[in-house]
């Protein structure tokens, strides 16, 4: 049984770092190229007048909030892995059935 629970907890520990990876080239590319966040302005309709910058601001935020969200997701997913990996098993017998 401990031995399913510390390959369990390397299976979580490398999507951990999979998701991290990702995460990392997502914004990679978002900073190579610009445009490619310039999109999620387009998901809020944008006022006329003195709000069009703030708004367009606003589009741009919300991608680097995303990218947040995920790199602190994959960083606790890692972590778990890693809690899980080092976890000692228990001291009860295993009842199987």
């Amino acid at each position: 049984m401990a031995r399913k629970a510390s390959i369990s907890g390397l299976v979580v520990f490398f999507l951990g770092i999979v998701l991290l990876v990702v995460t990392f080239i997502v914004a990679l590319l978002a900073f190579i190229n610009p445009d490619r966040v310039g999109g999620f302005g387009n998901l809020i309709p944008a006022p006329e007048g003195d709000w069009e910058g703030v708004v367009k601001a606003l589009g741009y935020l919300v991608a680097i909030g995303l990218l947040m969200v995920l790199g602190w997701d994959a960083g606790k997913i890692t972590t778990m892995g890693i809690r899980m990996f080092k976890a000692q098993p228990s001291s009860e017998p295993d009842r199987d059935g």
